[in-house]
C-alpha cells in the first residue's frame, strides 16, 4: 500500500487542528509529502529515511540538519500489517509533543489497518485506529 498524498494531507491537517507544531508526513522514501509548512513539501528528510531504512519505530532528532533536511523533533513509523509506508514527524521538543506522541505509540505506533482497496473507495476512509479519536477522521482515501 502507498500513502496517498491525499491521505497525507489530510493526516496532517487532523493533527494540526489539535497540535500546533510542524507536522511532516513523509513517503516511504523520505520525502516530505504533506506538511503544515509549505517549503519543505517535496523536500528530503535524512530522519525519516532511517526511520523506514532501520525499521524503528520512533526516532527523535535534537539539533537542525543531524540528518539531512531536518529539524528537532519526532518522527513516527506508520505501518500497514507491518510494511512501512511513511513516516509522520511532529516538530519540537519531546515534551511539547509528548501527548500525541503516546497516542500514536498506543495505537500501536503508527500501525494503520489494512482495508481492501475496494472497501477504502466505497466507505472514503481508512479504519484509523492507529490514532484513536484523533486523526480518525483523516484517513481518508481519495483518488
Amino acid at each position: 500500500m502507498e500513502l496517498r498524498v491525499q491521505q497525507a494531507r489530510a493526516i496532517v491537517h487532523e493533527i494540526n487542528t489539535v497540535l500546533p507544531q510542524k507536522i511532516n508526513l513523509m513517503n516511504k522514501d523520505g520525502i516530505i509529502i504533506a506538511s503544515t509548512d509549505p517549503e519543505r513539501i517535496h523536500t528530503f528528510h535524512g530522519g525519516a529515511a532511517r526511520v523506514i531504512r532501520e525499521n524503528l519505530d520512533e526516532l527523535r532528532i535534537y539539533r537542525e540538519n543531524e540528518y539531512p533536511g531536518t529539524r528537532p523533533g519526532t518522527n513516527f513509523m506508520l505501518q500497514v500489517e507491518g510494511v512501512p509506508i511513511g513516516v509522520l514527524g511532529i516538530t519540537g521538543s519531546y515534551e511539547s509533543i509528548l501527548p500525541i506522541a503516546n497516542v500514536i505509540r498506543k495505537g500501536p505506533a503508527g500501525r494503520l489497518p489494512h482495508a481492501d482497496h475496494d472497501d477504502v473507495h466505497r466507505r472514503h476512509r481508512l479504519d484509523g485506529s492507529y490514532l484513536p479519536g484523533l486523526a480518525r477522521t483523516a484517513l481518508i482515501s481519495c483518488t
